[in-house]
Parts: C-alpha cells; sequence; structure tokens
C-alpha cells in the first residue's frame, strides 16, 4: 500500500474500522489520532496501526477517515483545514458523519469526500458498509478504498441521495436484529431452554436465515414458505406473527429512524 491511511477519531465504529483494515494487511500504514490516550494507546497495541497527532494525520496522510460527531465537525475542519489547505495534493476525507452530506464536508474541507455509513458488524469482517463518493474522488482513490476496506464486509455504492433511507436499515437494522434475537432467546428459554443455550440457538439461526436469503435466488416469502407445512408447527407461529402486523412495526421502526436521521442532517 503506497498510500497512508488517517483517522481522526477512533471510537466505537472508527476503531471497528481500524481493525478491519489491520486485519486485512494494512496495519502499518495506518496513522491515527485519538484524544482519549489510553484509548489511543488500547488501539495501536491490538491492531499494530500508528498513534500520531492530528497534525500529522493531516499534513501526511492521503486518505483520511473522519469518525466524529457530526456536532463537533465544524470544530474540526478549524483545527484540520489550515494543515490541509497548504499542501499540494488534497487528501481524500472519508466522512461516516450520519446527516452530513459530502457538499458540507467539502466545503468545510477543499477536499474530495467518500462518505461512508458502516454498520457494527464491520468488528467481525461482516458490515455493511454504504459508499458515496463524490464526483472529485479519483479512480485511483476508489481503488485504493475498496482495497483497504475488504475484511470490513460487503461495500455497496449508493447515490447520496438514498443514503439516509439505507442506513436507517443497515445503520440502525442491527439494533433491530438484535431486538428480534433477544425475543427469540427469551421465548425458547420460556419453552424450557437454558437462556444461554436459546440465545446461541437464536444467533445462529439468524445467521444461516441470513446466509440463505444472501445465496439463494428465492424472495423472502419463498423462503418463509419452504419453511412451513400445513398444519405443522411453523405456520402457528407465522400466523401469530401476521397476526400481530409484525410487518408494519419493522416498516414503522425505519421510517422512525429514517426521520431522524434526516433532522440530524438538517442540524449540521
Amino acid at each position: 500500500m503506497d498510500k497512508k491511511i488517517g483517522f481522526i477519531g477512533a471510537g466505537n465504529m472508527g476503531g471497528a474500522i481500524v481493525g478491519a483494515i489491520a486485519r486485512a494487511g494494512y496495519a502499518d500504514s495506518v496513522y491515527v489520532f485519538e484524544p482519549n490516550t489510553e484509548k489511543a494507546e488500547a488501539i495501536a497495541r491490538d491492531t499494530g496501526v500508528h498513534v500520531t497527532d492530528r497534525e500529522s494525520v493531516a499534513t501526511e496522510c492521503d486518505i483520511i477517515f473522519l469518525a466524529v460527531k457530526p456536532q463537533i465537525i465544524g470544530a474540526v475542519a478549524s483545527e484540520l483545514s489550515p494543515y490541509i489547505a497548504k499542501r499540494d495534493k488534497k487528501p481524500t476525507l472519508v466522512s461516516m458523519l450520519a446527516g452530513v452530506p459530502c457538499e458540507r464536508i467539502s466545503e468545510l474541507f477543499a477536499t474530495p469526500v467518500i462518505r461512508i455509513m458502516p454498520n457494527t458488524p464491520v468488528n467481525v469482517g461482516e458490515g455493511m458498509i454504504l459508499v458515496s463518493p463524490d464526483k472529485n474522488v479519483d479512480e485511483d482513490t476508489k481503488i485504493a478504498f475498496n482495497t483497504i476496506m475488504e475484511k470490513a464486509g460487503r461495500l455497496d455504492y449508493i447515490d447520496e441521495g438514498l443514503i439516509d433511507a439505507a442506513c436507517a436499515l443497515s445503520g440502525c437494522g442491527p439494533a433491530f436484529v438484535y431486538t428480534f434475537i433477544k425475543a427469540l432467546a427469551n421465548g425458547a428459554e420460556k419453552c424450557g431452554l437454558s437462556y444461554e443455550k436459546a440465545l446461541m440457538y437464536a444467533c445462529q439461526t439468524t445467521l444461516g436465515a441470513a446466509r440463505l436469503a444472501l445465496s439463494s435466488d428465492k424472495t423472502p416469502d419463498a423462503l418463509r414458505d419452504a419453511v412451513c407445512s400445513k398444519g405443522g408447527s411453523t405456520i402457528e407461529g407465522v400466523k401469530v406473527l401476521d397476526g400481530s402486523e409484525f410487518d408494519k412495526i419493522i416498516e414503522n421502526t425505519l421510517s422512525a429512524s429514517y426521520k431522524r436521521t434526516v433532522k440530524l442532517g438538517k442540524q449540521n
């Protein structure tokens, strides 16, 4: 890797991506600025990346991940922009700020921008990462970005106008899935299983069903019907889901998260 990769911030999501890039074999090319000294030292110890200061990241790195809260992006830009402005070749910023469009980041830093929305399964290499580069990102940088992210999960390039809607599913979705897993485990525990076994079964069943859905050319409805037999056990449970308007509940859940994402974007 002939590009230096920088991070401004390495919280939960930033740290997860640092780990994914390290797993891909590029730890020695990664330079992290994280104001929390203990967290920075732990990341360096666990992944083998370099810990440095914000000035070094801004002046030396070719691809810089912005892993900060949207509410402080103005202050971060004030600190970093003077360093970036002095560079002959501007770095590409990778922004994971919810609700903040590429145009806003470009205005603040005057650099090419790739906007991404990852989710927490990046931690285990099974993330869903939405990617929206602006028109100023060159092909060489896109190739390098795809390469360093290969152990993070699945990348999908998407029109930025759809990224908030997609993030309501992929970004917020893990929390909804965990709620479903918990409910499955609780239900099985009430049927007599230990909670530990019930949770393991719920997790593996969810994982297996998702992998089958991804690899199959059948629709979710067709896959569901293949599990149900007339007069059998599964159909009785499905009747309860259908009777509780489960589909509508999930639709409303996604809608609530989407509306909040849009609102947050208008505040930044």
